[in-house]
């Protein structure tokens, strides 16, 4: 069994070529993070990833659950796998 949930956002300073004025007043940039448990090894997969590059979206959590299927080696696409 796996548990997924996003946690709360990390900020880090940006200096984005975008923004104005001194660096007071630069905004932070935010971090995505998405951990994954597995119950039955008690590891955690944790995927970290800035706002600019995806968002929390239904796409988005079934592409970080389909990638830690993958790294905890369950290939769904594997006909061994599949029970006829």
């Amino acid at each position: 069994m796996f548990v997924a949930d996003y946690a709360q956002n990390i900020t880090l300073p940006w200096y984005g070529s975008d923004q104005p004025g001194d660096t007071y007043y630069y905004s932070p940039l935010n971090i995505n993070v998405f951990g994954v448990y597995n119950c039955g090894s008690k590891h955690m997969n944790s995927f970290l990833y800035p706002q600019y590059e995806s968002g929390k979206g239904g796409d988005d959590v079934c592409s970080l659950l389909w990638l830690n299927l993958l790294k905890n080696g369950i290939n769904p696409k594997c006909n061994k796998c599949r029970k006829n």
